[in-house]
């Protein structure tokens, strides 16, 4: 048997497009299983020793030039979404964009916060993904969970804690059930709007992989790079964003290797500063 004969294949892609920075390499071949293929799938790369990873809307992931030497799942058909009642179920590609608006359609309470954040639900139960002072861990009920076996894992196993949980120790995430609350529906549609607001009004536009780093001791990130003098460098065609310096932006024909290298230029200039050491929020796929 070879991954053709369980889902649809493409050879050769380029990563950039599936990532909100726009960079990254080819992979050797990108696998897009629908549901009922997903657990096969993943069987089949565990069961053959195969290179691979799961990639969700690539909304925090820093792509090698290089590409990925293996086989990059993409979650793109696993957008299910179901309601019943208070509950949301759904598919681990499912956006978090969308997975808000169904809960506003439906009148339910307690993501209001996700309105703005351009993640698949699945990446954002492995970081822990949160803004405006809510997080994915607050609403989650259970998960169901690919590893050697199909399991579903209650809210206590997943270890949340900030921008953080235990689910990769754990297998991939294949389908999450959020628990909300019934709100009025006008309430609802305030709070998202006002959140988009605040996001528009605070964030940079652009291409970028959102906050690089973590906040540190309760204190934005951007606020120690600001305060170094970091905002507008640039190197190649990565810079730290003039209106919010938490974010990197890709501003024409960055490479991975230029993010990188600001990356860490940040890191070292914070550090000499202000002796804090900031933890990154965003993965890296790849030799970079």
């Amino acid at each position: 048997m070879t991954i053709d004969q369980i889902c649809t294949v493409r050879r050769k892609v380029r990563l950039s497009d599936y990532t909100s920075v726009k960079i990254g390499g080819e992979a050797d071949v990108v696998a897009y299983p629908e549901w009922k293929e997903f657990y096969p799938t993943l069987k089949f790369l565990a069961d053959t020793s195969t290179p691979h990873v799961v990639l969700g809307r690539g909304s925090n992931t820093l792509i090698s030039d290089e590409g990925y030497r293996g086989i990059v799942v993409a979650t793109g058909k696993l957008d299910g979404v179901e309601v019943v009642g208070d509950r949301i179920r759904c598919q681990c590609g499912a956006s978090l964009i969308n997975v808000a608006r169904i809960a506003k359609l439906h009148s339910l309470t307690g993501m209001e916060w996700a309105i703005g954040i351009p993640a698949s639900i699945g990446g954002a139960l492995v970081t822990n993904a949160g803004a405006w002072g809510g997080c994915i861990g607050d609403v989650v009920e259970s998960a169901t969970v690919f590893s050697d076996t199909e399991r579903r894992v209650g809210k206590d196993e997943l270890g949340f804690s900030y921008r953080s949980s235990k689910i990769a120790s754990l297998g991939t995430v294949g389908e999450v059930v959020v628990r909300l609350k019934k709100g009025n529906p006008y309430d609802v549609e305030r709070l998202q709007r006002e959140y988009v607001k605040k996001r528009l009004d605070t964030q940079p536009k652009g291409y970028s992989l959102g906050s690089v780093f973590k906040a540190h001791n309760g204190v934005s990130a951007g606020y120690y790079i600001d305060e170094a003098g970091l905002k507008g460098m640039r190197i190649g065609g990565a810079e730290v964003s003039q209106v919010h310096a938490g974010f990197i932006l890709n501003v024409g024909g960055a490479t991975a290797r230029d993010y990188y290298e600001l990356i860490r230029y940040v890191e070292k200039t914070v550090w000499e500063k202000f002796g804090i050491t900031l933890e990154r929020e965003i993965k890296l796929l790849g030799s970079i």
